[in-house]
């Protein structure tokens, strides 16, 4: 794993580095130095206040994690991000919940204590392998099981709500739904004349895959890590992305545009020869649902 690039956050103790490389700096003061010290010490206490809190504030932003948010059409989103530490737990937490990801797959060694993530309601899954390295076939099958399960809940979820939903709601005529249109149409005219378009990105996401409306198809979204989020997490992402159906160059391309030096040479040479099953595309898995049926 590559040294320095990784490690981009490692917040000092409460501002001792700090303070301790400040101390022990051996360049003598000038008088102009020393007078101008002098009278901030006397007079502008808010001079080191506002220092204080920039420097908090620093450290505050180095514990938030940095995320490379990957997605696979509307099925899969990937985040990779780096290993927290019990510091930062709570700040990779907080990046989790706010993609409402529910799982994490560490695929390094545990450094961290897990009970954050069982109050937050986050399972957290390890499957680690050696640094640098490509994985092996048992991991990247427990992997692709992982993400068919991850897969198939959500969906059943979404049919349950469905289901849910059809048993309250109250069958209309086809007229009713016509006027209903017809009145929306006429409202949407007369407000355009006051306030802006909608963009059509936003006309977009107000309407769902299947054509019927409503919300966006909401993917399956799961958080990798290894220690740096360079290697052996990019490398699962773009393993997932090939069975999805991708080319192997358009993934590493992909995952780099999103994090900067990430996958080796070793882990290039190995997706560049991997030999995709398609194991995570849609089409194949509505073909394997019939063969099943019949």
């Amino acid at each position: 794993m590559r040294s320095g690039v990784g490690f981009q956050y490692q917040p000092a103790a409460n501002g001792t580095a700090a303070a301790e490389s400040s101390s022990s700096s051996s360049v003598t003061p000038t008088p102009h130095q020393s007078a101008s010290s002098t009278a901030a010490s006397r007079g502008t206490g808010s001079v080191n206040t506002s220092v204080s809190g920039v420097s908090s504030a620093s450290n505050l932003k180095c514990l938030l994690p940095q995320s490379a948010e990957i997605k696979c059409g509307d099925q899969f989103k990937f985040l990779i991000l780096m290993m927290p530490t019990d510091t930062s737990v709570p700040f990779f937490i907080q990046e989790l919940n706010k993609h409402n990801c529910k799982c994490v797959v560490r695929v390094c060694e545990s450094r961290y204590s897990l009970e954050p993530f069982k109050q937050a309601n986050i399972q957290v899954i390890d499957l680690p392998y050696q640094d640098g390295s490509a994985p092996s076939p048992e991991v990247i099958n427990t992997w692709i099981e992982l993400l068919q399960g991850k897969r198939a809940e959500l969906q059943r979820e979404k049919k349950e709500q469905k289901e849910e939903g059809g048993k309250g709601s109250t069958p209309t005529s086809s007229n009713a739904n016509s006027a209903l249109t017809e009145n929306n149409n006429h409202l949407n005219k007369h407000n355009s004349a006051g306030s802006s378009s909608p963009s059509g990105s936003d006309k977009e996401k107000e309407k769902d895959k299947d054509g019927k409306g409503g919300k966006e198809k909401e993917p399956v979204c799961v958080a990798i890590h290894c220690v740096a989020g360079l290697g052996r997490a990019p490398v699962l992402v773009a393993v997932a992305l090939m069975e999805c159906g991708m080319k192997s160059l358009e993934v590493v391309e992909q995952i780099r545009a999103k994090r900067r030096g990430a996958i080796n040479q070793t882990q290039l040479d190995f997706l560049t020869n991997y030999k995709s099953k398609k194991r995570l595309k849609q089409n194949r898995n509505k073909l394997m649902a019939c063969f099943q049926i019949m």
